[in-house]
């Protein structure tokens, strides 16, 4: 049972940091996901709850996935919090999408491209 809590503990972590292309890779996933789930929850083809709990955990894991993105451009995740106030939003996801990353290690973990040579 701790093994699957430690999983779970390490697929919403918000420690490190993600590259843009897994950000946007991310991104796109989450709204196909979400667009998904609304027409399942629509035309009601499963259970309600069913659905509900996986917009939740979709939700939940884009969120630790913004701060690591965040963390990558050397910025607080607490940041996210700018994402859902209209007008800075847009200013704000374009510069997750666009702006390269810290190179080398910063205060939030090593730099994920490294790791990808």
């Amino acid at each position: 049972m701790k093994n699957i809590f430690e999983k779970m503990g390490k697929f919403f972590a918000t420690k490190g940091r993600i590259n843009r292309a897994k950000f946007l890779i991310y991104s796109i996933f989450m709204v196909l996901l979400l667009n998904l789930i609304t027409e399942l929850y629509k035309g009601l083809l499963i259970q309600k709850f069913l659905v509900l709990l996986v917009f939740v955990i979709s939700i939940v894991k884009y969120i630790s996935i913004t701060v690591k993105r965040f963390h990558d451009i050397e910025m607080p995740g607490n940041n996210i919090i700018l994402l859902i106030v209209p007008i800075i939003n847009i200013y704000f996801y374009f510069l997750l999408l666009i702006k390269k990353g810290t190179d080398g290690k910063n205060l939030y973990g090593d730099d994920p491209l490294i790791k990808l040579q």
